[in-house]
């Protein structure tokens, strides 16, 4: 768990920028921690939500709203705010007092990759099966009278 102080930690939700579905990530965050220690952190949450795709290239932004507004989205919210990765989340967030927990707090942009790797044998193997639908017309018997 980041962070050694449990008096400052705290969860995040986040939420992936274009995703169509409610998915959200939830990450256990200290106030001393810096941005970039998100990344690991997100990564690990998001592959957890078996979803069959990695995250690279991250853009991180600071929101306070609900799933449902941010998959109406193709960009970032005007009001949102860029987390720049040398900061300090302190700078963000001062301690979970303010925090939504039914909102998502952090936006994620990235590039997505499709991978089954991560999935069991048994997931691949039902991923990778066709559904073929056959129509069956009755043909006529010819009579031999």
């Amino acid at each position: 768990m980041p962070g050694s102080d449990l008096d400052d930690s705290f969860d995040l939700n986040c939420f992936l920028l274009g995703d169509n579905n409610d998915a959200k990530c939830s990450i256990r965050i200290a106030t001393s921690m810096k941005v970039t220690e998100l990344i690991p952190e997100i990564k690990q949450a998001y592959n957890k939500l078996a979803t069959g795709r990695t995250l690279s290239t991250f853009a991180l932004y600071q929101v306070d709203t609900t799933i449902e507004e941010l998959k109406k989205l193709v960009a970032p919210p005007d009001d949102s705010r860029a987390l720049t990765l040398i900061d300090r989340l302190e700078e963000y967030w001062s301690g979970s007092k303010h925090i939504n927990k039914q909102h998502v707090q952090i936006l994620i942009k990235a590039d997505v990759q499709e991978t089954t790797e991560s999935l069991s044998p048994e997931i691949q193997k039902l991923a990778s099966r066709k559904l073929y639908l056959c129509h069956l017309t009755p043909l006529p018997i010819p009579s031999t009278l």
